[in-house]
């Protein structure tokens, strides 16, 4: 595989139970084609969390998605990960 691309991803606007604030949190996305063409998209800050898809438009809804999984499974959602 070789990195072919590395771009910014905005995670879809979560409401803290806190203080019920609209936040945004921002996240890179390492993208590498694997030898069969897809793509696979890979986020660093958050380890395992990676994603694929045919198409950029298919992986990058993917990535969104497992990203959104992700924090909603480690908890991670009510504090702000730091930007890398």
């Amino acid at each position: 595989r070789r990195i072919i691309n590395k771009i910014n991803i905005n995670q879809t606007p979560q409401i803290t139970r806190q203080a019920n604030q609209m936040t945004k949190q921002r996240f890179i996305v390492l993208i590498e084609k694997d030898e069969d063409g897809i793509s696979i998209g890979t986020v660093p800050s958050l380890k395992g969390c990676y994603s694929y898809g045919s198409t950029l438009d298919e992986l990058m809804a993917n990535v969104k998605e497992t990203i959104e999984a992700y924090l909603e499974a480690f908890g991670l959602m009510e504090k702000e990960l730091p930007v890398i």
